[in-house]
């Protein structure tokens, strides 16, 4: 399992090139999940972040928010990731099963932290 402090800031840099907007970034809860939401929106009533990232031993798991999910490219990350997403509450979620470094996680959660915050800026969220 990788280190989440380094993970959490490699990710944080890709991310932080590939975001016209600051980022909330941070290691939280009991179960180490990396969550990511812009700092720029108000996030809906019930989200506390947009995006998580848990590094499990031999997997990913991706979360992202309902309120975020239909804009923000699933079609892509099942292309992508070969995988799909299910229910969990308010969040969708995707385990990938092999562990994924940064570099392939920033591309799609960069996607979906732009298109989401386009559709704020066009009222839609």
């Amino acid at each position: 399992m990788p280190d989440m402090q380094k993970y959490m800031d490699h990710l944080t840099h890709l991310l932080d090139v590939s975001c016209p907007f600051p980022l909330d970034v941070e290691i939280g809860g009991e179960e180490w999940v990396i969550n990511i939401s812009p700092r720029s929106v108000e996030l809906p009533a019930r989200v506390k972040k947009l995006i998580g990232v848990k590094c499990q031993e031999g997997s990913i798991l991706i979360s992202i928010a309902r309120a975020a999910f239909a804009d923000c490219g699933a079609s892509t990350a099942e292309r992508y990731f070969g995988s799909s997403f299910r229910e969990k509450g308010s969040y969708m979620m995707l385990r990938v099963e092999e562990p994924l470094g940064p570099r392939d996680i920033a591309p799609l959660v960069a996607r979906w932290l732009n298109a989401y915050v386009a559709s704020v800026g066009s009222g839609r969220p």
